[in-house]
């Protein structure tokens, strides 16, 4: 039964029944709540989060003329860049981007890359699309086969922009879920993304 089935102006019911004879009535229901993928929008109750993913090839691209792509090969490396917004400060962030199904994160610290490079003398704006800005604020980051997870115990108000890399590993139609961000004590101060689709071709 879909949910715009259920009553609303009054006490919905589920009933059971059996024939009569011996032995016990064993059941179990499950009521499933959850939206498809492609139809959760965002959701801003005091984050805004979002994430794109984008050709490699676009580090060197200014950041006006880069495409977010939702496909691509087996074998390609794919940037991926989550955006947060913070209106005002925040306490004990937790930031969770699933990765799909088709993705494989790569581990950065496995290399030299932005999170272990020491905070630039000069930064300047055509380096925030490769390298991210704010990023030095998360103080734990970890790399996991179904997502990447970022925490920080403080973020004042402003913009934070995390990039990190991906190959696509397998071929598919594959579900991508949304970016979420919310303070672990208050939970109600919470930002989602987008969901959609990512396709990986031979």
């Amino acid at each position: 039964m879909d949910l715009a089935d259920l009553l609303t102006d009054e006490a919905n019911r589920l009933a059971f029944a059996r024939d009569d004879g011996p032995g016990n009535l064993y059941y179990t229901t499950h009521m499933d709540l959850s939206l498809p993928v492609d139809q959760v929008g965002a959701l801003e109750q005091g984050i805004i989060v979002s994430r794109s993913y984008y050709n490699i090839e676009d580090r060197e691209t200014d950041l006006a003329e880069a495409q977010a792509v939702d496909q691509a090969q087996v074998g390609d490396l794919l940037l991926v860049r989550m955006t947060l917004v913070a209106p005002n400060a925040l306490h004990n962030v937790l930031v969770e981007d699933p990765l799909p199904a088709g993705l494989t994160g790569l581990d950065q610290s496995l290399e030299i890359n932005q999170q272990n490079l020491q905070l630039p003398q000069s930064y300047g704006w055509e380096d925030m699309f490769s390298r991210g800005w704010g990023w030095w604020y998360f103080q734990h980051t970890q790399m996991r086969d179904e997502k990447v997870v970022l925490s920080a115990k403080y973020l004042p108000a402003g913009t934070y922009i995390y990039t990190y890399m991906v190959r696509a590993s397998t071929v598919g139609t594959f579900n991508v879920i949304p970016t979420t961000a919310q303070e672990l004590y208050f939970p109600e101060v919470y930002g989602r993304g987008e969901g959609g689709t990512f396709v990986v071709t031979p």
